[in-house]
């Protein structure tokens, strides 16, 4: 019989599933959260175990299947965890998968709606709200009107709580975007650029996908390769002595040389 899926592990008291094997934390090592993407679920080698190759640092992957910012938060362990990183990568999940005035999501896969609060359902009346199990069928069925308030909510929400996990880790941190561009705006650009303000990378890719829309093996490697010289702009390991560096602030790349400041 062969099994389906990457072996499993945990880390602490938290209730998630992460990738095995389970690695030691008293180690310098590179946190990498996310959701399913950087989960990987189908893939043997995902970008966290490439990097960890190149860059000879232990890059520990701490995503869960169907997770995202709202498990990491949730979860003590995952914050306490970050703390103790020398470096911090974060996929940016959705962030329509946050819990807010609205609905509340499942604590574990974050894509699932648990709940609807009272006054939404006022507001949505004559809409078959029991119907809607998961956070990407609600803004279909939504007129106009409300369906940009509840974009206003969601992008509040985001920006309070990334900001809230990112002053409790208070580590150097590395914003990863792996979504579209719908995910993207609903981010909202004001908070993104508080965030680049603030000094975290912040870093675009859009890598190959296969069935399902997951990021295939192909396009692992391509954020691997893409993440690589970030992480080594940030001081995690020597440049090469013979190449080039690149000097990444809000988002925009710079090369430099790699024996010159």
């Amino acid at each position: 019989m062969c099994s389906i899926g990457p072996k499993i592990c945990h880390y602490g008291t938290s209730p998630l599933l992460f990738r095995a094997p389970q690695q030691a934390l008293d180690q310098e090592f590179i946190a990498f959260f996310g959701g399913t993407q950087t989960f990987a679920a189908t893939t043997t080698r995902p970008y966290p175990d490439l990097l960890a190759e190149q860059m000879g640092i232990a890059c520990i992957n701490f995503a869960s299947d169907g997770g995202g910012l709202e498990a990491i938060i949730r979860d003590d362990t995952l914050r306490d965890i970050g703390r103790k990183a020398r470096h911090v990568v974060i996929e940016l999940t959705s962030p329509a998968m946050i819990s807010n005035r609205f609905y509340t999501v499942d604590p574990q896969r974050n894509h699932v709606l648990v709940r609807f609060a009272a006054p939404f359902r006022d507001l949505c009346r004559g809409i078959a709200l029991d119907q809607v199990t998961t956070v990407d069928m609600l803004p279909a069925l939504l007129p106009q009107p409300l369906r940009q308030a509840l974009e206003a909510e969601i992008r509040t929400a985001w920006a309070a709580r990334i900001k809230q996990f990112l002053h409790h880790v208070d580590r150097p941190t590395s914003l990863l975007f792996l979504g579209d561009a719908e995910d993207l705006s609903l981010m909202g650009q004001s908070a993104l650029m508080q965030l680049a303000g603030e000094g975290h990378t912040m870093l675009q890719i859009r890598p190959r996908r296969g069935a399902g829309g997951i990021i295939d093996t192909a396009g692992h490697s391509e954020i691997a390769h893409r993440l690589a010289p970030v992480l080594q702009a940030a001081g995690l390991v020597p440049p090469p002595a013979n190449d080039q560096i690149f000097a990444v602030s809000s988002g925009t790349a710079v090369k430099r040389s790699a024996t010159k400041p």
